[in-house]
């Protein structure tokens, strides 16, 4: 729930997480809300009209907590399954995936230090297929 801090009333009621809410935390801005679940995801809402943007799924624990960076435009999420995520703001997807996205649209061999930058498998068979 968002609530207004001055009057006390209630602006908002964020639904959509199957799990408890372990974490909330609004973007720099004020525009966006980043929430943490028991249900291994977390979720971007628009907090004026309370609107789901985009859940952020790939953990296998309950996300214990979840932050903006400084600029707005990416989220780290942490797990009980032990691990970290970075996620791309803008197109709310693990930045892994999204470099991996990147090299197929483009269709272009990335050098061994392009691979390591963004978190590519050295060994790309099947890596890097074309989309259909």
């Amino acid at each position: 729930r968002l609530w207004d801090a001055a009057s006390g009333k209630e602006l908002q009621v964020l639904r959509g997480h199957e799990g408890g809410v372990t974490q909330a935390v609004f973007s720099s801005d004020g525009k966006t809300v980043l929430t943490a679940s028991g249900d291994n995801t977390a979720r971007l809402w628009d907090a004026a009209s309370g609107k789901e943007l985009q859940v952020l799924r790939g953990h296998e624990g309950g996300v214990t907590q979840a932050v903006f960076s400084s600029d707005g435009k990416t989220v780290l999420t942490a797990s009980g399954d032990n691990t970290a995520r970075l996620w791309a703001c803008a197109v709310c997807s693990s930045v892994d995936a999204a470099a991996k996205s990147l090299a197929r649209r483009i269709g272009m061999e990335l050098s061994a230090q392009q691979r390591a930058r963004f978190g590519i498998p050295e060994d790309l068979s099947g890596a890097i297929r074309p989309e259909p």
